[in-house]
Order: structure tokens, then C-alpha cells, then sequence
């Protein structure tokens, strides 16, 4: 992680980390867009998301993949501004992001399977705006209360909201925050509902997770 205080203007190009420079001096260009940084010395793509980073890490810079970072950037401007490390570099030949398959009933009441990501770290489930809308048919009532989860990555607003997965045959609800940023594009499954009917293992070596159920019946 990179903390980085405000820097006047004319002290911009002094900056510690060189890859850091094309922020500070166009902010509106990197602002909310997680960037590509190579051997932490110059950034070499931006994306709207991690996942559509990780994406283009495996398809546009094979050769470099293993010495790629990924950060972050704060939508706040750089007062007292900080970058998240979404993925360190790796000594392995491939980047692991641990995402698996998900089968989420849609508002059709039809079940669909989406790639979402699998953080131990979140303590509830996550989707984006336009999945919520689109795929779950969420709607936003006039007296809601909305709520506000301040990140490293900046203010992010959203409401709870109930949603049906199912993983391994076992069926479950979910509390879950639906984002409010319509830039957002993020699928996740937290731990709140979901680690306590299973038992979540995370195999890096062999790029697997496996969901092993403490009981065989669906808690729903």
C-alpha cells in the first residue's frame, strides 16, 4: 500500500515511485481506474476495474505478466490519498485472481452462473449497479437509506439488498451490498452467509477454491 500526501504544483515531478508521476500531473485521466504498473516503474494500461485488469494482463502482455501490479486510484484527488495493491507480483508464471462460478437466480427467477470473485477479506457479497438493475431487478425506493463505506479506494455508496446463490447444490440468501456507482463493475462474494455454511479453501498453488459445505442440506 502507498500513501501519498497532497504535493504542490510545482513539485509534482518529484514524486517517490516515477510510475506515480502521470497521476499526480493528469489526475482526471487515472481518477477511479485501477492501473497496470510494470516492474514499479511506469504504468503501461488502465482499466475501468481489477477484473478487466487482470483480463488484460493474461491478453495483452503475456510476456510481462508475471512483473505486473495492480492499483487502485482514489477518486478524491491526492489529499491524504492512498493506492490499495489489488495483486502483488508473483514468482509464478501465471496471475491467480480467485474467482469462481457463481449461480445467482436472477429476476426472471431462472438461475444464471456469473465469474465472481471470492474475497475473504469483504465482509458482505458485492455487485455492481448495472448487475443489480439489469440481472437481479433491484430498484431503489424513494425513502431509502442509503449508506456510505469509506475504502482506500475512496467513498463508494450503497444499499443491502437480498440475493439467491447457489453453490455446490446448496442453495442459500445472501445479504449483499448493491453498489450505487454506476462505474463500478465489481462481482464479489464476501464472507457474511456464505463462510458460515462453508468451508472456503484457497489452493494458490494449484489456482483452485473449493466450497466444502459443513452440512448437505441448503440452509433455505
Amino acid at each position: 500500500m502507498y500513501y501519498v500526501s497532497w504535493i504542490p504544483d510545482n513539485m509534482r515531478e518529484t514524486i517517490g515511485n516515477k510510475w506515480m508521476n502521470p497521476i499526480i500531473n493528469h489526475f482526471e485521466r487515472y481518477a477511479g481506474k485501477v492501473v497496470l504498473v510494470y516492474k514499479q516503474e511506469e504504468i503501461i494500461d488502465v482499466a475501468d476495474g481489477y477484473l478487466e485488469a487482470i483480463a488484460l494482463a493474461k491478453e495483452k502482455y503475456l510476456e510481462k505478466k508475471q512483473f505486473i501490479s495492480f492499483y487502485l486510484v482514489p477518486t478524491q484527488g491526492f489529499f491524504n490519498a492512498q493506492f490499495k495493491l489489488f495483486q502483488v507480483k508473483t514468482i509464478r508464471e501465471n496471475i491467480w485472481i480467485p474467482d469462481s462460478v457463481i449461480f445467482i437466480k436472477d429476476k426472471n427467477d431462472e438461475w444464471q452462473g456469473f465469474d465472481m470473485l471470492i474475497d475473504s477479506g469483504a465482509d458482505f457479497c458485492f455487485v455492481n449497479f448495472n448487475f443489480g438493475k439489469n440481472i437481479l431487478g433491484f430498484q431503489l425506493a424513494e425513502d431509502e437509506i442509503i449508506r456510505n463505506a469509506s475504502g482506500i479506494g475512496g467513498d463508494i455508496k450503497f444499499v443491502y439488498r437480498k440475493m439467491r446463490i447457489q453453490i455446490n447444490q446448496i442453495q442459500l440468501e445472501v445479504e449483499t451490498a448493491w453498489c450505487l456507482d454506476k462505474t463500478n463493475t465489481d462481482l464479489i462474494i464476501g464472507r457474511k452467509d456464505v463462510f458460515d455454511v462453508f468451508k472456503v479453501v484457497f489452493d494458490q498453488r494449484n489456482t483452485l477454491i473449493e466450497f466444502l459445505p459443513y452440512s448437505e442440506s441448503s440452509p433455505i
